[in-house]
């Protein structure tokens, strides 16, 4: 990881990190997180999707994915082929002053940045530098708000729930659990509307999300808490709308998950 120094400009920060790895390294990525800071990750090769708040985008070189803070994502590798990518962390008090994809728009949606051959060459271009050259400050500054220059300008993808980068059945599980998340939807159930028996279910989500089906319906749910989070609702009545069994058991489930509770998690949002 290197860091990036703007010391000019209040409140703000960067790191960037070129990786590469593979299925059986890259552990944090493959786990589904958030953090307080925005996410540019920038695609150099791999065979990999991206998941970000329950929706899948594939990905192929020089396409980036751009997370907000908060947003719930994940690496998803398709096979153990390597991947090389770069990955930036960055934060910035003011988010009006941020063009699209970074402000404007909701969690989950529009996530996958596609730009032209010449510009995708460039922002590989850019990251090489930091990485690689020494620099000034002004050019520090030019390179990264010509990054951002850059992602505003490309095509953002709206998420579909054909989930195309991962096989049909699967798909169709996912689809299924994220209607019926919040209702207690069982693995029995879920069997009895896919016709697909519950250890080929496992053996879906095991291999290609690295998680068990429950864990994914747990996750679904805590992504809704999430949200929900935002308002001025109770615990007690984000616990029931999002189908746990009491509030302790909501509490416990987000602190696993998080290491912090959703009180805790509000106030960070407060702060944000």
């Amino acid at each position: 990881m290197k860091e990036i120094n703007f010391p000019n400009i209040e409140n703000f920060s960067m790191s960037l990190c070129y990786s590469e790895t593979n299925v059986h390294e890259h552990i944090f990525q493959i786990d589904r997180h958030f953090h307080n800071q925005y996410e540019i990750y920038l695609n150099l090769s791999g065979d990999v999707s991206f998941m970000v708040e329950g929706n899948v985008y594939p990905v192929t070189r020089g396409d980036m994915i751009v997370t907000k803070a908060y947003e719930y994502h994940n690496c998803i590798y398709r096979s153990d082929k390597p991947h090389k990518h770069y990955w930036i962390l960055f934060t910035f008090d003011d988010e009006t002053i941020l063009p699209f994809p970074f402000s404007g728009r909701e969690k989950g949606e529009q996530n996958l940045i596609s730009l032209s051959p010449e510009k995708k060459n460039e922002t590989i271009e850019i990251c090489e530098k930091f990485v690689n050259s020494e620099l000034s400050q002004i050019e520090k500054y030019m390179l990264f708000f010509r990054l951002i220059y850059l992602i505003s300008s490309g095509k953002a993808t709206k998420p579909h729930h054909s989930y195309d980068a991962i096989p049909k059945e699967l798909s169709l599980c996912m689809n299924i659990i994220g209607q019926n998340a919040t209702n207690g939807i069982t693995l029995k159930q879920l069997s009895a509307e896919t016709f697909l028996s519950i250890s080929t279910i496992e053996r879906l989500f095991k291999k290609h999300l690295f998680m068990t089906p429950m864990e994914f319906i747990t996750d679904r749910k805590l992504s809704i808490a999430k949200d929900l989070l935002e308002t001025n609702k109770s615990i007690a009545e984000i616990s029931f709308e999002c189908g746990f069994s009491d509030s302790s058991h909501f509490i416990l489930a987000f602190k696993k998950k998080h290491n912090l509770t959703p009180l805790k998690y509000r106030k960070l949002l407060e702060k944000h």
